[in-house]
């Protein structure tokens, strides 16, 4: 796999590189989000509760409040438990949507 090669080369095509100082991608061979999220941390050299994750997915999200991090949601469409079951949250932009509206 050549995911970090092919993850610089965009972002310095689009002059974007200098603002992201680690990188956690398939190679680093991680299992489970929480761990790619920990991993991250790691690489930052930050404690997982001065980080943000920036996720749209409940797994992503929920992954990130068990490591201590913040979220940033960013989804057009939220699912939400109600009594019936899940349902889509339509917003009609990602400016809406934050993690007290999940």
């Amino acid at each position: 796999m050549q995911c970090r090669l092919t993850i610089n080369e965009v972002l310095e095509r689009l002059q974007l590189g200098h603002f992201f100082q680690a990188f956690v991608t398939a190679e680093d061979g991680m299992d489970t989000i929480s761990q790619r999220f920990l991993s991250a941390s790691i690489k930052l050299g930050r404690p997982p509760n001065q980080c943000v994750v920036f996720d749209g997915s409940p797994a992503g999200i929920t992954a990130a409040h068990n490591c201590t991090m913040k979220v940033r949601c960013c989804a057009a469409y939220v699912a939400k438990q109600d009594k019936h079951g899940m349902s889509c949250w339509p917003y009609a932009s990602y400016y809406m949507v934050n993690c007290s509206s999940i």
